[in-house]
């Protein structure tokens, strides 16, 4: 009983000492670190990132992230690269095919006469880049309008599902069966309007939150599967680089601030230190604990500056009894450049998010074949990208008009497929030249669809009949046809690349 209130009574001592700690010696370390800021920044990093990209917060996370303008410049381009292979689709077909030619002209009626191009869902598609997931209701109607296609089901709209406004606790609600969505949970708090009132009252009847019924959702995401519905973000690989590089520049900024740059070293008397050991309640060791203790405070960030006597020794020299100056572990600086450490973590951002091609050459070296070559490297992520949207539209959105209309007998090789447009397309005169050289030796044929892709390319508002025949196509046609490319001119292995003993020759011959 006796030693239980000794410890209570031990233990509310020392509980005591403790509150009564100032703020800055709580604040100090254990144990001497060289580099402290550097160190917990990784320390940091790590409390943090279970928090921030856990499936309640993830989404918030990459819009704090977005607001980086490095992680901005990548993304945006990536998504750039989305919208614009998304603008002008093409549809597959067999044209031989009198079915699949009816299909495809309803599915282009589609895809033209909804709310919405396919230019602006491609780019609402684009954040699955950022979010990992980017979710559509798919609305239809029955037309009423259009004569060929009047009591039959079309598009209506593609509305984009932003992740932010789905239930955090249950985004979605499988089947009992577990092996399906049966509908996705929308929060009603993304139906406010400017007055705080909600303009669809009656859509949400069931705790807060609206139902949208799985059939009709249209879903792109990355790396998708039944046990990871919402996908998983490039941003997650981008977290740790990001937190990072901000921790460093908060760092960095105080730095500047406080204009500092090392460890601070005062110089003081000899006598001062033996009088503050000889009297340790004397002036000379009040003089020394008060030096120490502004010594700390400047290095934990608490004082900007220090005071000191200016005193020389003697009168025979000018230097001062006291004397501070900031040393690192070569004598002079801190062994590290917090902005070398910033820009490294920077180029990191760009080559994790495939966007390396943005700052090829920033410091002026690299070449053009560099920033071809990283360029290209871009292009293929944007074509994976482009890759998953085409999916969505060819797994669910076409099946989908095609089941409500009933037409669920059709031939697999008479279903149109969509095809994004190019993600780099050539030029028209890179175009010309591929014609041309196609041409100068009998393979490219004389077809509708040749013609109509050259006047495209060309920018001539001119189109010819899709049924029109060769005959048909040859009377139409200009009669000029350009020797270019067949070998007589300056590219190739013509007469005039000719070298050696027949240029000699030739030469000789001339003359």
């Amino acid at each position: 009983m006796y030693n239980k209130k000794k410890k209570n009574s031990r233990s509310k001592r020392l509980s005591k000492k403790a509150s009564q700690r100032t703020t800055t010696e709580q604040r100090k370390a254990t144990k001497a670190n060289a580099t402290p800021a550097i160190t917990s920044v990784s320390r940091i990093v790590d409390l943090l990132k279970p928090w921030e990209l856990n499936p309640s917060n993830r989404f918030t996370t990459y819009q704090t992230m977005l607001q980086n303008n490095d992680v901005w410049s990548s993304i945006e381009s990536r998504i750039t690269s989305i919208e614009v292979s998304q603008t002008r689709p093409k549809l597959k077909y067999n044209r031989f095919s009198e079915r699949s030619t009816w299909l495809r002209d309803f599915i282009y009626y589609n895809l033209h006469a909804m709310k919405k191009s396919t230019r602006q869902i491609g780019r609402d598609a684009a954040e699955m880049v950022y979010n990992g997931v980017a979710p559509f209701e798919v609305n239809t109607k029955i037309e009423k309008d259009y004569e060929e296609y009047k009591g039959l089901f079309v598009l209506d709209d593609i509305i984009y599902i932003d992740p932010l406004t789905l239930d955090k606790r249950q985004p979605f609600v499988s089947k009992k069966e577990g092996s399906e969505i049966a509908y996705w949970k929308q929060l009603s708090s993304a139906f406010i309007d400017s007055d705080g009132c909600n303009i669809y009252k009656d859509k949400f009847k069931d705790g807060g939150f609206a139902k949208i019924d799985a059939r009709k959702v249209a879903v792109s995401s990355y790396s998708a599967s039944s046990s990871r519905i919402l996908g998983s973000s490039i941003l997650d690989s981008a977290y740790a680089t990001w937190r990072e590089m901000i921790l460093l520049q908060e760092y960095l900024l105080m730095g500047v601030q406080k204009d500092l740059s090392g460890t601070p070293v005062l110089r003081v008397p000899l006598d001062l230190f033996e009088k503050a050991n000889s009297d340790p309640d004397g002036d000379a060791a009040a003089t020394m604990a008060q030096l120490t203790e502004a010594m700390g405070n400047m290095h934990s960030g608490s004082d900007a500056f220090a005071i000191l006597p200016s005193d020389p020794f003697d009168s025979a020299t000018s230097m001062e009894q006291y004397s501070m100056e900031f040393l690192g572990i070569n004598g002079s600086n801190k062994n590290f450049d917090l902005v070398a450490i910033i820009e490294q973590k920077k180029k990191g951002i760009y080559n994790v998010l495939g966007a390396s091609h943005l700052i090829a050459g920033e410091n002026g070296g690299g070449s053009f074949n560099l920033f071809e070559g990283k360029s290209n490297t871009s292009a293929f992520y944007a074509l994976r990208d482009a890759n998953i949207v085409d999916e969505m539209y060819n797994q669910v959105i076409i099946p989908m008009i095609l089941r409500l209309n009933g037409f669920t007998n059709e031939k697999v090789e008479d279903i149109p497929v969509y095809e994004h447009n190019e993600i780099q397309p050539l030029s028209a005169d890179e175009q010309g030249k591929l014609g041309q050289r196609l041409g100068s030796v009998g393979m490219l044929p004389l077809t509708p669809a040749v013609v109509n892709h050259f006047l495209d390319v060309a920018g001539i508002n001119e189109r010819v009949d899709d049924n029109m025949s060769t005959e048909e196509l040859r009377e139409i046609m200009t009669n000029y046809v350009s020797n270019a490319g067949e070998g007589d001119g300056t590219s190739g292995t013509g007469d005039s690349q000719s070298a050696g003993s027949n240029s000699s020759l030739n030469s000789e011959n001339a003359s």
